[in-house]
């Protein structure tokens, strides 16, 4: 799978089960993982391994410890992470759509810290 098919098939779950086990499959032979050890040092049984290689199907629980083993956990952080707001103007105007009351003071502080200052 090359990056033009999955950026046209991004929105295709199928399709995306598929790569992240392609995936999976091209990191595990890097790191010169046999499937039993993988499933050894992970905890996951050698069959739910197998069948994500295979059919691309496996839980949450066992695609986050395989992540694991592998040092592959930090891009699961991010997933459903909110947004980052541009400015704090775009902060304030989404967190005024959402017609939520909370200390200006508090976001406004929280907003300036994930701002590099120097």
């Amino acid at each position: 799978m090359d990056d033009i098919e999955l950026l046209l098939n991004r929105n295709n779950p199928k399709y995306l089960a598929k790569h992240i086990s392609d995936n999976f499959k091209n990191i595990r032979l890097l790191k010169n993982y046999t499937q039993a050890e993988l499933a050894a040092r992970s905890g996951v049984a050698l069959a739910n391994i197998k069948r994500f290689e295979q059919t691309s199907q496996i839980s949450l629980i066992n695609l986050l410890k395989l992540a694991a083993i592998l040092d592959a956990c930090e891009e699961f952080e991010t997933l459903f992470a909110k947004p980052k707001p541009a400015s704090i103007e775009a902060y304030l105007k989404a967190k005024a759509i959402k017609g939520r009351k909370r200390d200006l003071g508090l976001m406004v502080y929280a907003y300036l810290n994930t701002i590099p200052i120097g």
